[in-house]
C-alpha cells in the first residue's frame, strides 16, 4: 500500500513538472523545476512537497490554511520554496469530519540540525507551538527531532533522538 501511496504522489509531482516549466524561489529567480530533482515528497489536503537535493522544501497547491508555509493563503499552481536544511516532511491531512475552525491542515518539516518546524491550521494545537493560531510560515517547535508522523485526525507525533514520544492535539 506504501509503495502504491508513494508511486501516486510521485506521479502528481511528475504531473506538476509538465504542468509548468519554470517557477520562483524566496528572491524571485526563476528555477527550471527539472532542477529540484526531488529526494523525499509528502502530500497534504490538496497541497504537495517536495525536499530537494540541497535540502530546501518546495511547496505548492492549495493554501487555504497557510499550510504551505510561504507565508501567504495564497493557492500556488508552481512550487515556491519555503524552508532550507530540511531532512524531512510531513503534511497534515484534512478529516471531512472535523469542524472547519479545527481542520488538520498543517505541514511539519525537520531541519537537518533536527529542529522541528510547523505551520498551518493549528486550531487545536496540532502544530505543537503552544497555541492555537494558525501560522502562515514556520515557527520553532522543538530540537533534537528524528523523525515525525501524523494521523488522519491532526495528531503530531515526534520522535525525538533521545527516544522520547511527544504528540499534540486530540
Amino acid at each position: 500500500m506504501k509503495k502504491i501511496f508513494a508511486l501516486i504522489i510521485t506521479l502528481a509531482f511528475m504531473s506538476a513538472l509538465t504542468a509548468c516549466d519554470r517557477v520562483q524561489d524566496t528572491q524571485n529567480n526563476l528555477i527550471d523545476l527539472m532542477e529540484i530533482k526531488p529526494i523525499a515528497i509528502s502530500a497534504g489536503a490538496g497541497s504537495s512537497f517536495a525536499i530537494d537535493a540541497e535540502g530546501n522544501l518546495w511547496a505548492w497547491g492549495l493554501n487555504n490554511r497557510s499550510q504551505l508555509g510561504d507565508g501567504t493563503s495564497e493557492e500556488r499552481l508552481n512550487p515556491v520554496m519555503v524552508l532550507d536544511n530540511v531532512m524531512a516532511v510531513s503534511a497534515g491531512i484534512a478529516d471531512e469530519m472535523t469542524p472547519k475552525d479545527l481542520l488538520f491542515v498543517h505541514t511539519l518539516a525537520i531541519r537537518e540540525d533536527g529542529s522541528l518546524w510547523g505551520w498551518g491550521s493549528n486550531g487545536a494545537g496540532q502544530i505543537g507551538d503552544g497555541t492555537t493560531e494558525t501560522r502562515n510560515t514556520p515557527v520553532h517547535i522543538m530540537d533534537n527531532v528524528a523523525d515525525i508522523t501524523e494521523s488522519f485526525n491532526g495528531i503530531m507525533i515526534a520522535l525525538q533522538t533521545n527516544g522520547t514520544l511527544w504528540s499534540c492535539a486530540y
